[in-house]
């Protein structure tokens, strides 16, 4: 055995945790990654017993593991030192707060047009912050500010695309990070044909992948039948489709038509999840598994239930 490294048996010596509460919090949360041993028994770090007993200390204080499993060890740490003076809803607002300060900041760059500078911001997020809060608590934001914006013709046509090319290499980073597929779940992400908003829908997939989905991006202006031959290629088990505009708007074909197309041609156990601003009026049933999320934590407690 590697110094600082322990075995499933040792972090329940150690830490008083049952093996049952251990596998839970490790598969349903994602709370720890241990590498595997030749023979595929898990191996825990240092890093991973001493987050472990944060863990214990803070549920035993009333704190629910779904909210507190993937902080860092320090931020576990503070929360611990806070004691009962400070909720758990406090600490959400105070790291939301603190990386709106951020979403500022990109808005002040973009006004000046210092792409040095925005860059730098944007790539020392990527490389400092937890996935699933930085997309939470600052990329969604600054998509729906961005959105806002171009909407009331305030910003020019450069400087949507330049912030939005660097968005995109932002959430490509955060695909580079090391992480561990918690569900046998394969998800395809697309955009259908005409919709050429790409943002969103490779927001999403960043999301999946860092909560331990296999995720396929196939990107924004998809044809149908490539969308559905490669779901089959991919043995999907569910299809993510972003929707943002109508046929009136640039879109290949209306969504009733689209999704009939999807129904005919995939097989059925692939189910078939809907989102984006032109999903908000579809009320028809596909014969298969569906759901239409309306935001981005709509899509996280979708993804979340896949995990087991």
């Amino acid at each position: 055995m590697v110094k600082g490294s322990y075995t499933l048996r040792q972090v329940v010596e150690l830490t008083g945790l049952s093996e049952f509460t251990l596998r839970g919090w490790e598969t349903r949360y994602s709370a720890f990654k241990p590498r595997r041993s030749e023979t595929g028994r898990r191996i825990y770090s240092a890093q991973d017993l001493e987050k472990a007993m944060l863990l214990r200390e803070l549920t035993n204080r009333d704190y629910r593991i779904g909210d507190v499993a993937n902080y860092s060890l320090e931020k576990l740490g503070l929360l611990l030192k806070s004691g009962s003076g400070s909720s758990l809803e406090q600490e959400k607002e105070r790291e939301s707060s603190r990386l709106s300060g951020f979403v500022a900041k990109i808005f002040e760059c973009l006004s000046i047009r210092d792409w040095d500078a925005s860059e730098d911001i944007l790539k020392n997020l990527a490389k400092k912050e937890d996935p699933l809060e930085l997309i939470r608590n600052f990329v969604i934001p600054v998509l729906g500010e961005l959105g806002l914006r171009v909407g009331k013709s305030e910003i020019s046509i450069s400087q949507e695309h330049i912030l939005s090319a660097q968005l995109k290499e932002t959430l490509f980073q955060m695909l580079a990070r090391d992480r561990t597929i918690e569900t046998k779940a394969r998800l395809l992400v697309a955009a259908p044909e005409g919709d050429f908003h790409e943002l969103g829908i490779l927001s999403a997939h960043v999301l999946c992948s860092c909560m331990g989905i296999r995720s396929l991006f196939l990107g924004a202006n998809s044809p149908k039948s490539e969308i559905t031959d490669t779901a089959i290629r991919f043995r999907a088990t569910h299809l993510l489709l972003g929707t943002t505009i109508s046929r009136k708007e640039g879109a290949k074909e209306d969504l009733p038509s689209l999704i009939h197309f999807m129904d005919r041609n995939l097989p059925k156990h692939i189910a078939l999840w809907i989102g984006g601003r032109n999903s908000s009026d579809f009320r028809a049933q596909p014969e298969r598994s569906f759901y239409r999320f309306e935001s981005m934590a709509d899509l996280e407690k979708m993804a979340r239930a896949l995990i087991k």
